[in-house]
């Protein structure tokens, strides 16, 4: 018998018996040697212009891409061409599958303000819909995990709207407001470049922007009766950066986990988890005492100055965050520790 907790230990257990197929498929993704046999296998070569995002159905069998070419692609893991290619009708920073749509329903959003869903229907005919066109450029979206109509976007000039395919317009739940001084707003808004969707809570979401604060929202508890400004339900932010004076602070991207937990990735800085315990609220933190917030997992050494790069979880229980780096590298770490494994 293999080595006890090895890859090959959990093969022969599987063929044995002993490991059910789907543990077995977890356990290989979740081990680090799995992480160190991660390479290079296909270099996937359509798209005239840069790719803009990826994003992969919620089996992991199907992917998309979308091009500065204005093309969406849509990938077969095993195939080296596309299963479909069309044209977006615009500009795309994001794009995602629907959830419970047999992927064939594809929203989109773009420079161009515009916000756009696509249908796919039998035979390869794609139709799509504009369903807002803005002043401003909308940069990511968030989709509700348990729903075929429902998702999230954010704004350049900090909106955040809510958008049911049912409804010919979308909700604009409010404007991102800059802080002054935590706990007070500036008046200012804040350009939104990511948003992300608790799994466990869709109504729950985080958006982040060019300062130091990932904030936490609930769409059951936001009125514009009281403000144009949202009121976050929690605020995030390692306590060296918090009221920062450095101009280049800011995050860049968001990922939940299963359980609920926050990676935040800053620019010009580290990326950082943060669970209910190192809210702001949570504890009561007032910057002009000098109280000590918990200090949140912190992952480093990979660079993130230039382009916008987004963060990931990886593996079927999280357990490692990933990230591309401005040095051409992809980083790989465990979670539990922020030990680095890999730059791929």
């Amino acid at each position: 018998m293999p080595a006890e907790g090895t890859r090959m230990a959990r093969l022969w257990e599987r063929e044995v018996g002993r490991l059910p197929p789907r543990r077995f498929a977890g356990a290989v993704r979740a081990s680090e040697e799995f992480v160190h046999s991660l390479g290079l296998q296909k270099r996937l070569q359509k798209h005239k212009r840069c790719v803009d995002t990826l994003s992969f159905n919620s089996s992991g069998s199907l992917f998309m891409s979308a091009s500065h070419d204005q093309t969406i692609a849509l990938w077969n893991l095993e195939e080296a061409v596309p299963r479909l290619m069309f044209q977006a009708g615009g500009d795309v920073s994001d794009t995602q599958f629907m959830p419970l749509s047999d992927d064939r329903s594809i929203v989109t959003c773009g420079a161009d303000g515009e916000v756009r869903h696509s249908r796919i229907r039998e035979g390869g005919c794609v139709f799509t819909d504009k369903l807002a066109d803005l002043r401003y450029a909308v940069n990511k979206l968030a989709v509700d995990p348990g729903s075929p109509h429902t998702f999230f976007s954010c704004v350049e000039d900090g909106s955040v709207l809510l958008f049911d395919l049912r409804r010919k317009y979308p909700r604009k739940l409010f404007k991102c407001g800059a802080v002054r001084r935590f706990g007070f707003l500036s008046g200012r808004t804040v350009i939104l470049p990511a948003i992300s969707v608790d799994p466990r809570n869709p109504s729950c979401f985080a958006v982040c922007g060019c300062d130091e604060y990932a904030r936490l929202y609930d769409a059951r508890k936001i009125s514009l009766e009281i403000s144009t400004f949202g009121v976050p339900v929690e605020q995030f932010c390692p306590q060296h950066l918090v009221s920062s004076d450095s101009k280049r602070d800011g995050i860049s991207g968001l990922a939940f986990s299963h359980a609920g937990e926050l990676l935040a990735s800053y620019s010009y800085e580290n990326i950082y988890l943060f669970s209910r315990e190192h809210g702001l609220y949570f504890n009561d933190f007032e910057e002009n005492y000098s109280e000590k917030l918990p200090v949140p997992q912190t992952f480093k050494g990979h660079e993130n100055m230039q382009p916008i790069k987004g963060v990931s979880f990886f593996g079927p229980n999280c357990d490692y965050v990933i990230s591309g780096s401005d040095c051409g590298h992809v980083f790989i770490w465990r979670k539990k520790d922020g030990q680095l494994l890999r730059a791929m």
